[in-house]
């Protein structure tokens, strides 16, 4: 399995260098097609459109590799900075 990365969107930019590609279902045939020339795969490996994307802190379980359930992705409230005790 390989996870392909581009630049960031705007709203991602802040968090992170990176994020990965991510296809339009419109673009899955395209992907899989045998005969699709190089250059036209390299056009997809476009940062996703930001109007599509939510940033928002989630739980710090993100941060364990045995967590892969639906507790990763619930929006949590983000601490205050004098609520913050580590960065851990």
């Amino acid at each position: 399995c390989t996870i392909l990365t581009t630049s960031p969107a705007a709203s991602i930019a802040s968090i992170h260098d990176r994020m990965p590609v991510m296809l339009r279902p419109d673009q899955y045939d395209l992907w899989l097609d045998e005969t699709t020339d190089s250059a036209t795969l390299q056009s997809l490996l476009q940062p996703f459109d930001d109007s599509d994307l939510q940033a928002y802190a989630v739980s710090n379980a993100v941060n364990k590799v045995e967590n892969d359930g639906p507790e990763c992705v619930v929006p949590v409230e983000t601490p205050t900075i004098a609520e913050q005790t580590s960065l851990i």
